[in-house]
């Protein structure tokens, strides 16, 4: 006797990624993107949409390449916005849709996330940029100015004097460009008294 047991086939699952932390590009822009499709049986049909909001809205559809009977896909690229005709104010929806090779029932037709993203003039792209990269430097600054509160902290609870002048605000003077900090008086492998020279660190080049 033989035991046949019928397993339902799953429907499909795919996943989109916009690469890169921005959300908002220009009409000449580019936009890179990654997929990754699942199935128990394989794909029929793979599709990148994209849907442009708005006055005469519409959706273009770029096909990808799928293999045969392959259940795991992931295909990689860049989108060139210049071709869409896009005008600023406008939002951009992509979307990837594909459908499974199901030869009983019939092809099931899946949808990933959708990854919005807004259209604007270029100056307002290069306030924007310019907006984020001050608040880098702020999220930077603020991290050294923890490390040098801690590193003082430590000197203090060990009994020694922390490193160098304390400025205003209790913060330690930052190192400028290119600059190393001065080794303690009689620390091993110190210029004072070395016999040898240590070795170049990684990355550092003979003068």
């Amino acid at each position: 006797r033989v035991r046949l047991r019928v397993v339902p086939d799953e429907v499909p699952r795919i996943s989109l990624q916009v690469l890169g932390k921005g959300r908002t590009v220009t009409p000449s822009g580019t936009v890179g993107w990654r997929i990754e499709a699942r199935d128990d049986h394989g794909f029929t049909r793979l599709e990148l949409e994209a849907a442009v909001s708005g006055e005469g809205g519409r959706t273009e559809r770029t096909a990808l390449e799928v293999p045969p009977r392959t259940g795991e896909i992931a295909r990689e690229g860049i989108l060139d916005l210049a071709p869409l005709g896009l005008e600023p104010g406008v939002r951009l929806t992509l979307t990837a849709e594909g459908a499974d090779d199901d030869g009983i029932h019939g092809p099931k037709a899946a949808r990933s996330n959708s990854e919005v993203l807004a259209v604007v003039a270029p100056e307002e792209f290069r306030d924007s940029m310019t907006k984020a990269r001050a608040e880098v430097r702020r999220r930077l600054e603020e991290v050294l100015d923890a490390e040098e509160r801690i590193a003082r902290e430590f000197a203090m609870a060990g009994g020694e004097e922390p490193p160098g002048d304390v400025g205003e605000g209790g913060r330690l003077p930052r190192a400028s460009a290119g600059s190393r900090p001065e080794r303690p008086a009689g620390e091993a492998g110190s210029e004072a008294g070395a016999d040898r020279e240590a070795p170049p660190e990684a990355g550092e080049g003979p003068e």
